[in-house]
């Protein structure tokens, strides 16, 4: 998504066989993020990656509309290619999801054509971008980077707002995967919470869950 971020604080070191991102700091309005990655390349050609983040009232915005201001600490291992970020552990010990208090609209969503190349004043189109324009036109697109991730996160995952006030879990290997869009796999159990109907509370019932076995909506 996009997003307004200001005081922004990268360091950065990188060579064929190692790439380290020792601090990456960033302020979106009244929240803040803090990141650091580490790469090294292995005997195989594919590169070892660790690292760890954390948030505070973070905002997530899509499309120019707030989603949800997000407080996590993380940690990930795993590997990469060219083709492939897998990520083995991605462990969520804490997570705080606030929802707003303004309904999102449901708005059409707007991709911008692939063979139109927007440009600053005073630039000029590379040939690698000239070439991928062309090939949107006519169809064809090179194959899609994919992220996957086994998420670590069986408790502790809040979502909160003027009216709910739950806590999840995940079950174990939890499957995030990103490809041409978000797909999920496996459950999502409600381990306890309340929320708010006509100004009374109402406490929800533990072991609710939810399945998910593909596209996410």
């Amino acid at each position: 998504g996009s997003g307004d971020y200001r005081d922004i604080a990268l360091e950065l070191h990188a060579t064929n066989d190692r790439f380290e991102l020792s601090r990456l700091s960033l302020k979106s309005g009244a929240g803040e993020a803090q990141a650091q990655v580490k790469a090294e390349r292995q005997p195989a050609g594919s590169f070892s990656v660790t690292g760890a983040a954390k948030t505070e009232r973070f905002p997530v915005v899509n499309d120019d509309q707030l989603l949800a201001n997000v407080s996590l600490a993380l940690e990930l291992q795993g590997e990469a290619t060219e083709a492939l970020l897998n990520l083995t552990r991605l462990a969520l010990p804490r997570v705080e999801v606030a929802l707003p208090e303004v309904k999102r609209k449901d708005l059409q969503d707007l991709q911008r054509p692939k063979d139109i190349i927007v440009l600053t004043e005073g630039r000029r189109p590379t040939k690698r971008r000239r070439e991928e324009a062309k090939a949107g036109a006519v169809g064809t697109a090179a194959e899609p980077f994919v992220v996957r991730a086994l998420v670590d996160a069986p408790r502790n995952i809040w979502v909160r707002s003027s009216d709910v006030n739950v806590e999840l879990g995940l079950s174990e290997g939890f499957r995030v995967e990103y490809r041409d869009g978000l797909q999920l796999f496996g459950e999502a159990s409600l381990l306890r919470g309340s929320l708010q109907v006509i100004g009374r509370e109402f406490s929800v019932l533990k072991g609710s869950q939810a399945r998910f076995a593909g596209e996410a909506a």
